[in-house]
Protein backbone atom coordinates (compact mmCIF):
# COMPACT_ATOMS: atom_id res chain seq x y z
CA UNK A 1 0.00 0.00 0.00
CA UNK A 2 1.43 2.91 -0.56
CA UNK A 3 2.19 6.47 1.78
CA UNK A 4 -0.28 8.47 0.52
CA UNK A 5 -3.17 5.64 0.70
CA UNK A 6 -1.72 5.15 4.42
CA UNK A 7 -1.19 8.31 5.82
CA UNK A 8 -3.92 10.86 7.10
CA UNK A 9 -4.05 13.92 8.80
CA UNK A 10 -6.15 13.98 11.94
CA UNK A 11 -7.71 16.63 14.11
CA UNK A 12 -5.96 16.57 17.19
CA UNK A 13 -8.06 15.61 20.35
CA UNK A 14 -6.07 18.57 22.18
CA UNK A 15 -7.90 21.80 20.54
CA UNK A 16 -9.19 23.60 17.29
CA UNK A 17 -6.82 24.47 14.42
CA UNK A 18 -4.54 21.42 15.44
CA UNK A 19 -3.96 18.75 13.47
CA UNK A 20 -1.78 14.95 14.31
CA UNK A 21 0.44 13.87 11.60
CA UNK A 22 0.13 10.04 11.88
CA UNK A 23 -0.25 6.78 10.37
CA UNK A 24 -4.14 5.41 9.39
CA UNK A 25 -3.77 2.82 11.96
CA UNK A 26 -4.19 5.26 14.67
CA UNK A 27 -7.86 4.54 14.08
CA UNK A 28 -10.55 3.02 11.90
CA UNK A 29 -10.74 5.86 9.33
CA UNK A 30 -8.83 6.44 6.57
CA UNK A 31 -9.98 9.95 5.39
CA UNK A 32 -8.07 12.98 5.05
CA UNK A 33 -9.26 15.71 6.98
CA UNK A 34 -8.85 18.83 4.64
CA UNK A 35 -8.19 22.30 6.38
CA UNK A 36 -7.60 25.78 4.15
CA UNK A 37 -4.46 26.88 4.58
CA UNK A 38 -5.87 30.22 5.98
CA UNK A 39 -6.80 28.34 8.98
CA UNK A 40 -3.24 28.20 10.13
CA UNK A 41 -2.86 24.76 11.76
CA UNK A 42 -0.57 23.46 14.62
CA UNK A 43 1.10 20.15 13.39
CA UNK A 44 1.96 17.87 16.15
CA UNK A 45 4.47 15.30 15.56
CA UNK A 46 5.81 12.84 18.26
CA UNK A 47 8.25 15.58 19.76
CA UNK A 48 7.70 18.94 18.13
CA UNK A 49 4.75 21.34 17.75
CA UNK A 50 4.94 23.37 14.27
CA UNK A 51 2.97 26.51 14.77
CA UNK A 52 2.08 29.06 12.27
CA UNK A 53 4.87 31.80 12.79
CA UNK A 54 3.52 34.38 14.41
CA UNK A 55 4.75 37.85 16.47
CA UNK A 56 4.87 35.91 19.65
CA UNK A 57 7.58 34.00 18.18
CA UNK A 58 9.99 36.36 17.15
CA UNK A 59 12.26 36.66 20.51
CA UNK A 60 12.34 33.05 20.19
CA UNK A 61 13.12 32.69 16.48
CA UNK A 62 15.70 35.60 17.45
CA UNK A 63 17.50 33.14 20.42
CA UNK A 64 18.04 30.78 17.86
CA UNK A 65 19.56 32.46 15.15
CA UNK A 66 21.60 34.25 17.71
CA UNK A 67 23.06 31.31 19.12
CA UNK A 68 23.42 29.22 15.80
CA UNK A 69 25.38 32.35 13.94
CA UNK A 70 28.45 30.78 13.01
CA UNK A 71 26.39 27.96 11.49
CA UNK A 72 23.95 29.69 10.12
CA UNK A 73 25.98 31.91 7.87
CA UNK A 74 27.94 29.33 5.82
CA UNK A 75 24.82 28.37 3.99
CA UNK A 76 22.16 31.68 4.19
CA UNK A 77 22.74 35.11 3.11
CA UNK A 78 20.11 36.42 5.80
CA UNK A 79 22.72 35.56 8.64
CA UNK A 80 25.55 38.05 7.29
CA UNK A 81 23.38 40.70 9.08
CA UNK A 82 21.09 39.20 11.18
CA UNK A 83 19.21 41.51 14.20
CA UNK A 84 16.43 41.03 16.45
CA UNK A 85 15.06 43.65 14.33
CA UNK A 86 15.22 41.94 10.80
CA UNK A 87 13.94 38.96 12.59
CA UNK A 88 11.39 40.11 13.64
CA UNK A 89 9.91 41.83 10.26
CA UNK A 90 10.62 38.25 8.81
CA UNK A 91 8.46 36.61 11.47
CA UNK A 92 5.73 39.72 10.90
CA UNK A 93 6.10 39.60 7.54
CA UNK A 94 5.68 35.23 7.33
CA UNK A 95 2.29 36.13 9.74
CA UNK A 96 0.68 38.67 7.31
CA UNK A 97 1.68 36.66 4.00
CA UNK A 98 0.83 33.04 5.21
CA UNK A 99 -1.13 31.64 2.28
CA UNK A 100 -0.18 34.34 0.15
CA UNK A 101 3.75 34.63 -0.10
CA UNK A 102 4.20 31.07 1.79
CA UNK A 103 3.57 28.66 5.02
CA UNK A 104 5.99 28.99 7.69
CA UNK A 105 6.21 27.51 10.52
CA UNK A 106 8.12 27.66 13.86
CA UNK A 107 9.47 24.51 15.27
CA UNK A 108 8.66 23.91 18.76
CA UNK A 109 10.56 22.11 20.86
CA UNK A 110 9.71 21.94 24.75
CA UNK A 111 8.10 25.58 24.32
CA UNK A 112 11.73 26.55 23.01
CA UNK A 113 11.59 27.65 19.28
CA UNK A 114 14.49 25.75 17.70
CA UNK A 115 14.47 27.25 13.94
CA UNK A 116 11.82 27.51 11.62
CA UNK A 117 10.76 25.45 8.12
CA UNK A 118 8.57 26.43 5.26
CA UNK A 119 6.91 25.79 2.07
CA UNK A 120 7.22 29.16 -0.18
CA UNK A 121 7.96 29.62 -3.94
CA UNK A 122 4.64 28.61 -4.65
CA UNK A 123 3.74 28.20 -8.04
CA UNK A 124 -0.26 27.79 -8.47
CA UNK A 125 0.24 27.30 -12.50
CA UNK A 126 2.00 23.86 -11.71
CA UNK A 127 1.56 23.22 -8.12
CA UNK A 128 4.57 23.77 -7.18
CA UNK A 129 6.58 24.99 -4.41
CA UNK A 130 9.79 24.61 -2.40
CA UNK A 131 10.55 23.28 1.10
CA UNK A 132 13.03 25.18 3.25
CA UNK A 133 14.08 24.93 6.65
CA UNK A 134 17.19 26.00 9.06
CA UNK A 135 17.84 24.35 13.04
CA UNK A 136 19.03 26.24 15.86
CA UNK A 137 23.03 24.19 16.39
CA UNK A 138 22.76 22.80 19.36
CA UNK A 139 19.45 20.65 18.29
CA UNK A 140 21.04 19.22 16.13
CA UNK A 141 21.96 15.45 15.63
CA UNK A 142 18.50 14.45 17.23
CA UNK A 143 16.46 13.79 14.57
CA UNK A 144 14.09 16.88 15.11
CA UNK A 145 14.51 18.30 11.12
CA UNK A 146 13.49 15.05 9.79
CA UNK A 147 10.54 14.46 11.80
CA UNK A 148 9.35 18.49 11.30
CA UNK A 149 9.87 18.34 7.36
CA UNK A 150 8.39 14.92 7.19
CA UNK A 151 5.10 16.78 8.43
CA UNK A 152 5.17 19.47 6.64
CA UNK A 153 5.81 17.64 3.46
CA UNK A 154 2.53 15.37 4.27
CA UNK A 155 0.69 18.25 4.93
CA UNK A 156 1.93 20.25 1.81
CA UNK A 157 0.48 17.29 -0.28
CA UNK A 158 -2.47 16.58 1.91
CA UNK A 159 -3.68 19.68 2.93
CA UNK A 160 -2.42 22.02 0.13
CA UNK A 161 -2.99 19.56 -2.29
CA UNK A 162 0.71 20.33 -3.83
CA UNK A 163 1.81 17.91 -6.67
CA UNK A 164 5.38 18.79 -6.76
CA UNK A 165 7.92 19.93 -3.50
CA UNK A 166 11.48 21.05 -4.32
CA UNK A 167 14.52 21.40 -2.30
CA UNK A 168 17.92 22.79 -2.76
CA UNK A 169 21.09 21.84 -0.29
CA UNK A 170 24.27 22.89 -0.96
CA UNK A 171 27.11 20.59 -2.50
CA UNK A 172 28.87 20.32 1.19
CA UNK A 173 25.65 20.29 3.00
CA UNK A 174 25.36 16.84 4.04
CA UNK A 175 23.07 16.87 6.93
CA UNK A 176 20.74 18.77 4.61
CA UNK A 177 21.05 16.35 1.87
CA UNK A 178 20.54 13.26 4.62
CA UNK A 179 17.36 14.59 4.84
CA UNK A 180 16.53 15.29 1.43
CA UNK A 181 17.28 11.54 1.03
CA UNK A 182 15.41 10.45 4.07
CA UNK A 183 12.46 11.49 3.11
CA UNK A 184 12.09 10.43 -0.46
CA UNK A 185 13.36 13.55 -2.32
CA UNK A 186 15.25 12.32 -5.78
CA UNK A 187 18.49 14.16 -7.21
CA UNK A 188 17.25 16.02 -10.33
CA UNK A 189 20.67 17.85 -11.09
CA UNK A 190 22.71 21.12 -9.87
CA UNK A 191 22.44 24.22 -10.10
CA UNK A 192 25.14 26.65 -10.29
CA UNK A 193 25.69 29.36 -8.00
CA UNK A 194 22.21 28.80 -6.79
CA UNK A 195 22.30 29.97 -3.60
CA UNK A 196 24.41 32.57 -1.15
CA UNK A 197 25.52 32.41 2.22
CA UNK A 198 26.78 35.26 4.18
CA UNK A 199 30.12 35.66 1.95
CA UNK A 200 29.72 34.36 -1.75
CA UNK A 201 27.23 32.20 -3.73
CA UNK A 202 27.03 28.41 -3.92
CA UNK A 203 26.43 25.57 -5.77
CA UNK A 204 23.30 23.54 -4.50
CA UNK A 205 22.01 19.92 -5.43
CA UNK A 206 18.10 20.05 -6.33
CA UNK A 207 15.97 17.12 -5.73
CA UNK A 208 12.24 16.86 -5.80
CA UNK A 209 8.93 14.94 -4.60
CA UNK A 210 6.11 14.31 -6.19
CA UNK A 211 2.94 13.43 -4.65
CA UNK A 212 2.79 10.48 -6.17
CA UNK A 213 5.61 9.29 -4.88
CA UNK A 214 6.60 6.59 -2.82
CA UNK A 215 7.72 8.42 0.76
CA UNK A 216 9.15 6.94 4.22
CA UNK A 217 6.55 6.81 6.94
CA UNK A 218 7.38 10.29 8.93
CA UNK A 219 5.33 8.99 11.57
CA UNK A 220 7.27 6.34 12.99
CA UNK A 221 10.64 8.06 11.91
CA UNK A 222 13.24 7.49 14.52
CA UNK A 223 15.84 10.58 15.67
CA UNK A 224 18.59 10.35 13.74
CA UNK A 225 21.72 12.76 12.97
CA UNK A 226 20.69 15.31 10.97
CA UNK A 227 20.86 19.45 11.08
Amino acid sequence: MSRRARIRVQMARAGPGRIWVGDSSMSDHNEVVKITGADRPVLVTRRLRLEPLAEHHAEGVWRAVEASLSELKQWMGWAGSASREAQTKFVRDAESGWGRDGWIFAIVHRDEVIGTIGIDRYQPLIESAEVGYWLRSDSAGRGFMSEAAGAVVEWAFTTLGLHRLELHAGLDNTASIRIAERLGFSRRGLLRHGAVNAWRHYDVEVFDLLATDERPDSSSAQPQEDA
